[in-house]
Parts: structure tokens; C-alpha cells; sequence
């Protein structure tokens, strides 16, 4: 089967020092429009500060030609010039421990189709004001935000999640599967909901308060960038809101409230069956001798006498 690769730009810069064969480019200017689909392997669970681009190219390169390595917060992106490569990096290098931490593995599908949205974005001058063509621009967002993006309305007659992930904006799919799949792995109850921009995030938010979840995670475009999110949670002592913060410190932060509340329940059961100290304990019962053989005998020998 003949593979599906991606001619390599000009004057691109690419290492041939990590493979006899494949050769890799950290950055090789590609547009998007020229990436052949499911061949970007999401890496999630990466340990950033201990790993770098030459370190992973040397452990993808054997799967193929590499045109981009690209490092976040905590996951990255190996840009493959092929999806069958990417298919194969997946399935081998799956849970592979790298920096104490195991490598999350998955094929992101989301950049193409956000090329052809900011192609068609594209069709009328950006500074064009003539109101036919900004209706016709803004209808077009809309329809596709509404396709893209909209959730059903929460169902009240569940019981609700602990955490509820709300995405704001069109954010790689990708990023918002593995921030459920960590808070998920720490046996935390958790649901994604993504929100129409047409509806108010405040009454949103209001609403899954009212509903008792611990916490709320905002995902959004800007924040994904730096593989960080947004956080409201709804604590014993108030609402506390943190911003740009790792998932870990969400899954810390929630962990904390869920065992608070759990200590709190219990310390309000135990004093519900502890007696108060006015209370009237019953009398206890007057003890009796058991009722033997020989004791008979006696009685009956007092009634004799009578």
C-alpha cells in the first residue's frame, strides 16, 4: 500500500543523526491544509520538565518520517508525514514509562478539521465591513459552533458528577479526553458538557452548583495552549476560583474537598447516636439467681413446711 506522506518543504532543516532511514524536522512549516489526516499522535502524561524534543525524536523516529515535535505543559504532539507511522508509534510506545510517568498515546484528529474552519474564516478579507458578508461569516461560525459543540441539556434525574468539565471554545479534542481520563483514573465521578457561546456561563455555572457538584473545570482555547484549565470549586468554605492551573492540582484540590465532606458527614452521624449527657439512661433490669434442679428442691421444701 503506497503511504500517504507529505512533501518536505524547501530549504526545512532535517536531522538525519536519528535514523539511517527517517529523518526528523522539529519544526518543518507545513501548513495545515498539507497534513494527511490521523497522522498526529497526541502524547498526554508527559513529563515535560524532564524530557525534551531529541529525546523523543529518538524514540519515534523508528516508526517514520517526524515534521513536527511539539512540547506543552504537560502532553505534547509528534507531527508523522504518514498515518500509518502514527499507528505504529501508537500501538508500540503506548504506556511506555518516560520521566517516571506513563505515556498516554492517542491520534488527534481535531488540527485538519480546525484548518478547514479557518479556511473558510477566511474567505472574506478579515477588515471587510460590508454588513452582507459579515452576516454571512457570522452564520457560518454559528452553524458550525452549533454543530460542533452543543450538549444536550444537563439530565437532572442523574445523580451528579463530582467534577463537571465545561469546554467554552473549540479546543483540540484531544486535550479535553485526556483531562477526563485523569480526573477519571483517581476514581473521581466526572462528565464533560460543552457549552454553547450563546448561553451564559455564570447561569451554568450557577446551575451545576445547584445540582452538587464538588468543582467545575473550564477548558478553553487559550488555557489548552499551556495544558493548563480553570477551576471553581465549591468548597465547605465558599466557593474558590483558580486559574491556569495544572490538572493534578485539580484532581489535589477536589480530593481535599471530597475527604472534608466525608469527615464532616460522619462527625454529624456520630453525634445524631451519641446520648447526651442530660439524657435519662433506662434503669437496668434486676439480676435474678438462674433456676437449677437444687433450687426446686428447696422451694419445695418451704412449702412443705408451711
Amino acid at each position: 500500500m503506497k503511504k500517504n506522506t507529505v512533501k518536505s518543504e524547501p530549504n526545512v532543516l532535517r536531522d538525519t543523526s536519528f535514523h539511517p532511514v527517517y529523518t526528523v524536522s522539529f519544526d518543518a512549516g507545513i501548513s495545515q491544509n498539507q497534513l494527511p489526516a490521523k497522522s498526529r499522535l497526541f502524547i498526554g502524561n508527559l513529563a515535560v520538565e524532564k524530557t525534551s524534543k531529541r529525546e523523543l525524536a529518538s524514540i519515534f523516529v523508528k516508526y517514520g518520517n517526524i515534521h513536527e515535535i511539539a512540547l506543552k505543559q504537560s502532553y505534547g504532539f509528534i507531527q508523522f508525514d504518514n498515518p500509518e507511522s502514527c499507528q505504529r508509534a501508537m500501538d508500540s510506545e503506548n504506556r511506555r514509562v518516560l520521566g517516571d510517568l506513563k505515556l498516554d498515546l492517542k491520534m488527534s484528529t481535531d488540527r485538519k478539521k480546525e484548518a478547514q474552519k479557518d479556511k473558510k474564516r477566511e474567505r472574506f478579507h478579515p477588515y471587510d465591513d460590508r454588513p452582507d458578508r459579515r452576516e454571512r461569516d457570522r452564520r457560518d461560525d454559528r452553524r458550525d459552533d452549533r454543530r460542533d459543540r452543543r450538549s444536550p441539556s444537563p439530565d437532572r434525574s442523574r445523580k451528579p458528577p463530582q467534577v463537571q468539565i465545561v469546554v467554552l471554545e473549540t479546543v483540540d479534542e484531544v486535550f479535553v479526553k485526556h483531562v477526563e481520563r485523569q480526573i477519571a483514573n483517581q476514581g473521581i465521578d466526572v462528565d464533560v458538557f460543552y457549552l454553547d457561546r450563546r448561553e451564559d456561563v455564570k447561569a451554568a455555572a450557577h446551575d451545576f452548583q445547584s445540582r452538587g457538584v464538588v468543582a467545575i473545570v473550564f477548558v478553553e482555547r487559550q488555557r489548552e495552549r499551556m495544558g493548563r484549565v480553570a477551576m471553581q470549586l465549591f468548597s465547605t468554605m465558599g466557593v474558590q476560583e483558580m486559574d491556569t492551573i495544572a490538572v493534578e492540582q485539580v484532581i489535589g484540590a477536589v480530593q481535599n474537598e471530597i475527604n472534608v465532606r466525608r469527615g464532616s458527614m460522619t462527625q454529624m452521624l456520630s453525634q445524631l447516636v451519641q446520648p447526651r449527657a442530660d439524657m435519662q439512661m433506662p434503669q437496668a433490669m434486676p439480676q435474678y439467681a438462674p433456676v437449677t434442679a437444687s433450687n426446686v428442691a428447696e422451694m419445695l421444701k418451704m412449702l412443705n413446711k408451711q
